[in-house]
């Protein structure tokens, strides 16, 4: 892999507050449940700081995180741009997850996988547990099989309780993007992801073409969303990527951005 160089100085890291700690008003908190949000909701409270002087069109990854392909503490104090990841809200282990790429100064979203047969009280209940799991997501990933697209009602309620949290939503472009578009009425920012890295254990060079044909489209659309996990492959096609000149047409940033963008 490629030596880690600061290659997006427009993106503020490892500069958030410690996760966790041990004060009574944390452990209230934790007792109650779901971490109070202020009233900016839960993706402006929790996206990075980005700048972008010189307007270029933006460029973000997210990465969800695969239990069988981790990230070693060094390369994660390393990463020199503004990936964000999503991790999966139901793992017993998802807040701590989380809470290390906080810690490491990188947004989290929340990936949600509703339990099968899912009731409207169901789904408020799982979108709490979801909540108390990665309290500081900026956003919802749905990969659509157990989420939106299981019908209209299902979806004007999440979206109902997203816009409640102030969450952003992330989706694939799938059919008639009916995920985006229930979201959208009820308020929430939302956007769709234009490609998947590494579906098919894609090797770096072709992931690096990918991401060439992503820049060119982000610069006819503004922004662009790219969707891998948290592979070897990937990640040194990514630090390859940000060296090279295609990469310097855009601004990487945080997902929140594009988001708050829509």
């Amino acid at each position: 892999m490629p030596k880690i160089t600061n290659l997006a100085p427009n993106v503020k890291t490892n500069r958030l507050p410690t996760i966790g700690g041990d004060s009574q008003a944390e452990v209230v908190e934790a007792n109650q449940g779901i971490a109070p949000e202020s009233d900016k909701g839960a993706l402006l409270t929790h996206a990075m700081k980005f700048e972008n002087p010189d307007a270029k069109p933006m460029f973000s990854v997210v990465l969800i995180d695969d239990p069988a392909h981790p990230i070693s503490d060094e390369v994660l104090s390393h990463l020199p741009f503004a990936l964000s990841f999503a991790v999966d809200a139901v793992r017993d282990d998802a807040h701590m997850v989380a809470a290390r790429y906080r810690k490491a100064g990188f947004e989290v979203l929340m990936l949600t996988n509703l339990p099968f047969g899912a009731n409207a009280t169901d789904v408020e209940v799982a979108f709490g547990a979801y909540a108390r799991a990665i309290p500081e997501a900026v956003a919802v990933l749905d990969l659509g099989a157990n989420g939106f697209l299981r019908g209209p009602s299902t979806a004007t309620q999440i979206a109902g309780i997203m816009s409640d949290k102030g969450y952003g939503l992330i989706t694939p472009s799938k059919g008639l993007n009916s995920a985006q578009k229930a979201a959208m009425r009820e308020g929430v920012p939302a956007a769709l992801v234009f490609r998947e890295l590494d579906e098919d254990g894609e090797k770096p060079s072709v992931i690096r073409r990918y991401l060439d044909r992503a820049a060119f489209r982000a610069a006819q659309e503004g922004s662009v969303i790219m969707l891998g996990h948290t592979r070897a492959d990937t990640i040194e096609a990514l630090v390859t990527w940000a060296l090279e000149d295609r990469a310097a047409s855009v601004a990487i940033a945080p997902v929140s951005a594009v988001l708050l963008a829509q």
